[in-house]
């Protein structure tokens, strides 16, 4: 963990051995307010990796496979600031994962996403949008693959 200033864990939630916590506040002359929050009952596997320079939220009840990234943050993306990109300030975006979400081996969660509660991400998923409740996306980048039925209660392919 490094920079941890606003971390909170909720209650009966884990995280797997060798994950990585950073939360950058100041960087190349940029400030940032970066928070991570986890909800009660969620599980987090090994090697996981958060990188906040904005708040990353996730629900309740969630579901994360090993080798997971969520990131709030990049590096800018202006060619005429510096000879590196390296040496730009971050481009800081919020991320919130909703309820009983799961989040799928080696998947990638990029700045500025939303997801909806209960929405399912394929393995090696690579998340640049946000989606709504009750979907399946998979891909990279990211598709909606499926939307849950609640009425029939079945995946329906989209």
């Amino acid at each position: 963990m490094k920079g941890i200033r606003n971390f909170h864990m909720g209650s009966h939630s884990t995280i797997g051995k060798d994950s990585r916590f950073l939360c950058v506040s100041e960087y190349r002359g940029g400030y940032y307010e970066p928070g991570i929050i986890i909800g009660n009952n969620v599980y987090i596997a090994y090697h996981f990796t958060t990188m906040a320079a904005a708040s990353i939220i996730i629900g309740d009840n969630s579901l994360i496979a090993s080798g997971v990234v969520i990131t709030s943050e990049n590096h800018g993306t202006n060619p005429e600031i510096a000879e590196s990109y390296a040496d730009t300030p971050l481009e800081a975006k919020p991320v919130a994962i909703g309820r009983g979400c799961w989040i799928g081996e080696n998947a990638i969660i990029t700045p500025g996403v939303t997801l909806g509660d209960r929405c399912i991400v394929a393995a090696g998923a690579v998340v640049t949008n946000s989606f709504p409740a009750y979907s399946m996306v998979g891909g990279v980048p990211a598709k909606l693959i499926k939307i849950y039925n609640l009425e029939k209660h079945e995946w329906e392919r989209v």
